[in-house]
């Protein structure tokens, strides 16, 4: 995972935000979600540069099962060639980045990561 931010001031702070659905499919057939729990559940993940030249990542699941526990991660991206399972992302979850578990709630559950990025 790479990420560039710079700032000159608190006007130039910048937000990025993903948007992540199960797959059902639509993605890659052969890999389409057929567990028990709805396919209604979903992510975003946001990335706010922060003043002090940091950022903050937050992860939000919506439509959680209250008492299920939602073990999230990031990973750094790799060459899909070069990973055990041909997968483009290494393996291993990068909790530099992001490592959490949110507790469902029957709605909207997030959590929140203070980092900094050395590049």
């Amino acid at each position: 995972m790479v990420l560039e931010m710079s700032s000159c001031g608190d006007d130039d702070l910048r937000t990025k935000t993903f948007s992540y659905d199960f797959n059902t499919g639509q993605v890659a057939a052969d890999f389409a979600y057929t567990c028990t729990h709805a396919n209604t559940l979903s992510a975003t993940i946001t990335v706010d540069e922060l003043e002090d030249g940091g950022s903050e990542v937050t992860v939000t699941l919506d439509n959680t099962i209250d008492g299920e526990t939602y073990n999230t991660h990031a990973h750094d991206m790799a060459d899909a060639a070069t990973t055990t399972n041909m997968t483009p992302y290494n393996e291993s979850p990068n909790g530099n980045v992001f490592a959490m578990a949110l507790a469902g709630n029957g709605g909207e559950v997030s959590g929140k990561k203070h980092i900094y990025i050395i590049l």
